[in-house]
């Protein structure tokens, strides 16, 4: 009986050899993909850690339509298991960096403690005046630049900063963004350009 259907096995993959060699490189592709899939994943999980481990990227993101104080961030710190707690504004608003072409840009304060860049050129800002940008949205020509905020910009949304100009002093990955989306705005299209961070 087992000899029987072997030789018809072979028969019929002898009559329709091609057939049988493309089902047969389907099936090996798709193992050898999901093989790979398998073997790197701990090496992707190894990467995000050690990035978000050098990066001192956060557990968790308290927000507040209300605004929270310094006081309310010093009482995070001194919470059980809480390593470091820092505070952080942000807003999003239109710029132009010295050509008139106004963008919409997500502006947020640089932290120290907390949500690390990492500086990929230039150097970090060190006065109110300066700013870091993002090196996917800049290239290493427009350090040096002024980014402008625009006056079309409503009173509300220039209240949050202390100057109206920032020199772009160097570019940075910010780990809060690890894909090329830039999160969403309420201006203009409704995608900013990307991040500015200043002190």
């Amino acid at each position: 009986m087992n000899r029987c259907l072997n030789r018809m096995l072979l028969r019929s993959i002898r009559q329709s050899l091609g057939r049988f060699l493309a089902i047969l490189g389907i099936v090996a592709l798709g193992v050898g993909f999901f093989a790979g899939l398998k073997s790197s994943q701990p090496d992707l999980l190894h990467s995000l850690e050690d990035y978000y481990g050098r990066t001192r990227f956060y557990d968790f993101r308290l927000l507040s339509s209300l605004g929270l104080t310094e006081s309310d961030a010093e009482a995070f710190r001194g919470l059980y298991g809480v390593e470091a707690a820092e505070g952080a504004c942000f807003a999003d608003a239109w710029a132009s960096l010295g050509d008139g072409d106004e963008k919409v840009w997500h502006f947020e304060t640089l932290t120290e403690a907390v949500d690390v860049p990492e500086l990929t050129a230039g150097r970090m800002p060190e006065g109110p005046g300066e700013c870091l940008g993002d090196n996917k949205a800049f290239s290493e020509k427009d350090l040096g630049r002024t980014l402008r905020l625009s006056d079309g910009n409503s009173e509300d949304t220039l209240s949050h900063f202390g100057e109206r100009s920032f020199v772009l002093t160097g570019l940075a990955r910010s780990p809060r963004y690890i894909s090329v989306d830039r999160g969403s705005s309420e201006l203009g299209s409704g995608k900013p350009e990307g991040f500015v961070l200043i002190p």
